[in-house]
């Protein structure tokens, strides 16, 4: 079986998703400087998305990561989703023609930064596909996870009313978004850092939230059974902030690539 691999930006879940694939034949990894996926035709295509693009192949499966407004449509086969909102969303998004299976990802990398000595993070931590813009009296660390985060992609996006922006000066760097590192990311939610995650992300905030709930972090967001299932409880809303101890909601990362391969398998 030949298998095409796509995704834009390196994360932890693409790379195990890559590793796991490896056991089902011949993975080609496609990125802007490998042609190949528009010129071959392949067994699979597996995307990881967001994705700007999906190589030719016989089946196409889509592994849904962030908001699902922001996945493309590529006349996908399957669709592999992480919580029930999300589902519904895929099912409106891509017809009822796309098997979209439920298969919540893992939080991987929990281990990483423990042995790190953090300082206190006073103000508020997020991580998305997107970003976020607040107003520039709050202290907010921004992280893109998943795709890239730029000013001008984001205000196409995001409501009209968002329209504060963070000074570049206040993170030290000539962007708004950090790129994503699992050691700094953990180490400021174990600081006291707390996450935020507004109602527009809709489907798009689920593992975020898991991942400060394992690591024993508040998170304010929109306490959604459907995205966030029995963990929705363990959040907050407004200023009612809830402090809590580490929550074991990891997930199984074999178990979730077993998964997809079997899928990818019978594909």
């Amino acid at each position: 079986m030949r298998i095409a691999l796509n995704y834009e930006i390196p994360g932890q879940e693409s790379e195990w998703i890559a590793n796991a694939l490896g056991t089902l034949g011949e993975v080609v990894r496609l990125d802007p400087w490998n042609l190949e996926g528009y010129s071959s035709l392949f067994d699979v295509a597996v995307c990881v998305g967001p994705v700007v693009s999906c190589p030719l192949a016989r089946k196409r499966v889509l592994v849904a990561l962030g908001m699902m407004a922001s996945q493309k449509d590529y006349e996908w086969d399957i669709v592999i989703v992480t919580s029930r909102k999300a589902a519904a969303l895929a099912r409106q998004r891509f017809g009822v023609g796309v098997r979209v299976i439920l298969a919540p990802a893992p939080v991987l990398g929990l281990h990483h930064g423990k042995r790190r000595l953090v300082e206190q993070h006073p103000g508020l931590i997020h991580a998305s596909e997107f970003g976020i813009s607040m107003p520039v009296s709050k202290r907010m660390m921004i992280w893109s996870l998943w795709a890239s985060c730029k000013r001008e992609e984001l205000e196409c996006f995001l409501p009209a009313a968002s329209t504060d922006w963070p000074e570049s000066s206040q993170y030290g760097r000539s962007d708004v978004c950090h790129t994503f590192n699992v050691n700094d990311f953990n180490s400021a939610i174990r600081g006291g850092g707390i996450g935020y995650y507004p109602f527009w992300m809709e489907d798009g905030y689920d593992l975020q939230v898991r991942r400060h709930l394992c690591l024993g972090g508040a998170v304010v967001c929109p306490r959604n059974s459907e995205v966030l299932g029995d963990m929705a409880d363990l959040c907050s809303e407004a200023n009612d902030i809830k402090n809590h101890d580490p929550v074991e909601c990891a997930g199984n990362a074999d178990v979730w690539a077993s998964v997809i391969c079997d899928l990818v398998r019978r594909a």
